[in-house]
């Protein structure tokens, strides 16, 4: 069974279920069977069945060099990240079908990893909620994004932000790997004006299962 997780970084969008259909990002055909010192497959793709209005530009290219970068930084194993960019029309879809939620979300994790195994994953991230969130910041939204599916896959290595000490010890982590890639610190950035980058009025969900 694979674990889809709503792990939302705004406020008010939180929630996680458990997907006995498994995730709607998987390519045809069966995942590539993990090998030590193999490089991570790595695939991102804009959702070509967008059917809002035009979203914002995603330098689809750029966001590839960042991930490539963040997840040697992340000292996790991944064997596999399937990546898809979607709009709020069809993350609020994702989120119905998927944890029964009606709202649009940040990023939705899909986790079919094998225990003790590498990550095997797809996440799916909203560029809608990544350009609201970026203007608000005053950065990238490439950054943004990549700020989402590092956050994805620390849930997947058993990172949560139930509670304070897991939600700052969480976001550090993200923090840290950002910053050590040359990015800078993006949860915790604070925009010209604000007393905080962002509030905390939720907490995730446990996952089911």
């Amino acid at each position: 069974m694979i674990n889809a997780t709503s792990s939302s970084l705004a406020p008010g969008r939180t929630g996680a279920c458990d997907d006995p259909d498994g995730p709607p990002l998987a390519a045809d055909g069966e995942p590539p069977e993990p090998a030590a010192g193999r490089p991570t497959v790595l695939d991102i793709r804009v959702d070509p069945d967008r059917s809002g209005p035009p979203g914002p530009a995603i330098d689809v290219a750029r966001l590839r060099i960042l991930v490539e970068k963040a997840i040697p930084a992340s000292g996790l194993s991944v064997a596999r990240l399937g990546v898809l960019i979607v709009d709020d029309a069809r993350m609020t879809d994702l989120h119905i079908r998927h944890c029964g939620i009606d709202d649009t979300t940040d990023v939705l994790t899909f986790d079919a990893s094998e225990p003790g195994g590498p990550i095997d994953v797809d996440i799916a991230v909203c560029a809608d909620e990544a350009a609201r969130r970026a203007a608000t910041l005053g950065h990238a939204v490439e950054r943004e994004l990549l700020l989402y599916l590092v956050h994805g896959l620390l849930h997947c290595a058993g990172h949560d932000d139930h509670d304070d000490v897991a939600y700052e010890a969480m976001h550090a982590e993200e923090d840290r790997i950002l910053e050590s890639i040359g990015v800078g610190s993006t949860f915790h950035v604070r925009p010209a004006g604000h007393d905080a980058a962002r509030t905390r009025s939720h907490r995730d969900a446990e996952p089911n299962g």
